[in-house]
C-alpha cells in the first residue's frame, strides 16, 4: 500500500489515494473505493494541466469546462465531465489502453455502488471485498496515477521533437538519462514506433545529420527496453535492411556495429550482401565498422593490406587496433610518394589511439624522418615532424633517436624546420640549441608548406 502510495505523482491525488489507504486498513472498503476514483480523476485533472502547460489546446479546453462547472456550481455539467473522464484519458489523449480503461469503469461502477444506498436485497446492503478494494487501488496506481502524461500521440511528438533538436545528446549515456524522461512507463507500442522510427533514419542517407543522434536515442531505448527491441529487431529488422540499396550498404553495417543483437536479426541474405560488401570496400570507416561485427571481424582484418593510404588512416582511427598500426607505419616508414606521408599524417594525431603506439612503432617512425629521403622532401615534413614528437612526450630516454632528425632540421635553411629543432630540443634539452633565422625566401616557406 505505501509503494502504491508513493508511486502517485499528482499531488492531490496523492492525498485522495492517502485517504484511501487510511480507509482500507480501517476495512471501510466502500470509502476506500470512493477515495480511489476520487484520486483517479483529481490525477486525469492534473495530466490535463501539464499538457495545457505544453500547449495542447484540447486539455486546456476540457480543463475549462471543468473550471465553468464548478464556478457555475453546475452539478449535472460536472457530472457528465466526470462520466467522460475514461472516454477522453483514452481517446483524446491516450493516456490508457483500452483493457486498462476497463479495468478503470469497473472502478467507476462499483464506486457509484459504494458512494449510494445500494443493496443486495431489502434486508441486505452492498458491502464490497478487502479483495475487490485491493484490486481497484493497483489498478488505479499501475494504470494511471503513477504515470506521466505523455504515453500516445503526444508523448510520441514530444518524444521525436528532442531526438530532432540540434541539443539531443550523440552520447548514448547522456542520451540514457534525456530520454528515459519521455519513455518514463510507455508502452510497448510506444517503443516499438520509436525504435522502428530510428532505424528506418539510421538506414536513409538523407538523414545523415541525424545519424548521431539517432544512434545515441537507439541505443539508449535498447538499454531501457531492451526485451522490447530485441523483439522487434527479430520481427521487422530483416525487411528493413533488405531494401537498403547496395550504394547504402555501409550504413547498415553501421548499425549492426553499432547495435548488439542485429546482425543475427538480418537474414542471411542481407548477411550475405553485408560479407561481399566488405570484401570489395575501399571505405576504412565501413571496414572498422565490420571489426564490430564478430562474423566480419576476420574479414575485415585481411582487407587491411589493401586500403589506400587514406582508408588505412581512417581504419586506424577507427579501428584502434596495434596489428593496424604495424601497417600504417611500414607505408610511411617505406613510402616513396609524398601523397602516401600527407594520407597518414591524420592517424599520427588522432587522440583516441595516441596510447596504442608502441616503442617499435615510434623508432620507426622516427627513423623514416631521418632516413626517408622521400619524406624530407616532403612540403609536410615540419608537421610530421611535430606529430610524430607528440607520441614521445614523457619518454626523455628517446633522445638518442632523435639526434639525426634534430641535426637535419637544424642544419636546413628552412625556417620552420629550424623552428622543429627547437621544438625537439623543449622534449631533449640537452641537444644543441638553434639558430631560427632563415636564409632562405619566405615566399618559398609558404610554397612548401602541404595543405
Amino acid at each position: 500500500m505505501d509503494e502504491l502510495w508513493a508511486s502517485c505523482r499528482a499531488e492531490n491525488a496523492k492525498v485522495a489515494f492517502g485517504e484511501a489507504v487510511a480507509a482500507y486498513r480501517s476495512g471501510a472498503y466502500r470509502a476506500c473505493i470512493v477515495s480511489t476514483w476520487t484520486a483517479v480523476v483529481f490525477d486525469y485533472l492534473g495530466k490535463l494541466r501539464e499538457l495545457e502547460l505544453s500547449g495542447n489546446g484540447e486539455a486546456r479546453r476540457i480543463l475549462e469546462s471543468f473550471e465553468n462547472a464548478r464556478r457555475s456550481h453546475n452539478v449535472g455539467d460536472a457530472l457528465k465531465l466526470e462520466a467522460q473522464v475514461l472516454d477522453d484519458a483514452t481517446a483524446r489523449f491516450e493516456l490508457l489502453s483500452p483493457i486498462e480503461k476497463e479495468d478503470l469503469v469497473r472502478l467507476r461502477e462499483d464506486r457509484h455502488r459504494c458512494a449510494h444506498p445500494s443493496l443486495l436485497t431489502l434486508d441486505e446492503p452492498y458491502q464490497p471485498t478487502a479483495e475487490l478494494a485491493r484490486c481497484h487501488m493497483r489498478s488505479a496506481a499501475s494504470h494511471l496515477l503513477s504515470r506521466p502524461p505523455l504515453q500516445g500521440r503526444e508523448a510520441w511528438t514530444r518524444l521525436w521533437a528532442d531526438i530532432s533538436s540540434d541539443y539531443f545528446p550523440e552520447d548514448s549515456g547522456a542520451a540514457t538519462e534525456r530520454i528515459q524522461v519521455r519513455l518514463s512507463r510507455a508502452r510497448p507500442t510506444l517503443v516499438r514506433q520509436l525504435a522502428v522510427e530510428l532505424t528506418q533514419r539510421l538506414f536513409d542517407p538523407a538523414s545523415a545529420a541525424l545519424h548521431g543522434r539517432c544512434r545515441a536515442a537507439l541505443l539508449a531505448t535498447t538499454k531501457l527496453y531492451h526485451s522490447d527491441v530485441e523483439r522487434l529487431l527479430a520481427d521487422k529488422l530483416a525487411a528493413l535492411a533488405a531494401d537498403v540499396p547496395d550504394p547504402q550498404l555501409g550504413l547498415v553495417l553501421s548499425y549492426c556495429s553499432s547495435v548488439g543483437p542485429s546482425w543475427s536479426c538480418l537474414g542471411s541474405a542481407t548477411q550475405g550482401r553485408l560479407t561481399t560488401f566488405v570484401e570489395r570496400t575501399e571505405d576504412g570507416s565501413a571496414l572498422a565498422d565490420a571489426l564490430e561485427v564478430n562474423a566480419l571481424r576476420h574479414l575485415a582484418l585481411s582487407r587491411v593490406g589493401g586500403l589506400d593510404d587514406d582508408g588505412l588512416a581512417t581504419f586506424a582511427g577507427r579501428s584502434r587496433r596495434v596489428d593496424v598500426l604495424d601497417e600504417l607505419v611500414g607505408r610511411f616508414a617505406d613510402s616513396k610518394s609524398f601523397s602516401t606521408f600527407r594520407d597518414l599524417r591524420s592517424a599520427l594525431r588522432n587522440e583516441g589511439i595516441l596510447q596504442l603506439w608502441t616503442a617499435t612503432h615510434r623508432q620507426r617512425l622516427t627513423a623514416a624522418l631521418a632516413q626517408n629521403p622521400e619524406l624530407r622532401r616532403y612540403g609536410g615534413y615540419p608537421g610530421a615532424i611535430r606529430e610524430v614528437l607528440r607520441l614521445f612526450k614523457g619518454i626523455p630516454e628517446a633522445e638518442a633517436e632523435w639526434r639525426s632528425v634534430h641535426a637535419i632540421a637544424a642544419a636546413h635553411s628552412w625556417s620552420k624546420l629550424r623552428c622543429c629543432a627547437n621544438e625537439v630540443r623543449v622534449l631533449f634539452p640537452s641537444l644543441p640549441e638553434v639558430d631560427e633565422d632563415s636564409t632562405g625566401d619566405a615566399a618559398a616557406d609558404v610554397e612548401r608548406e602541404d595543405e
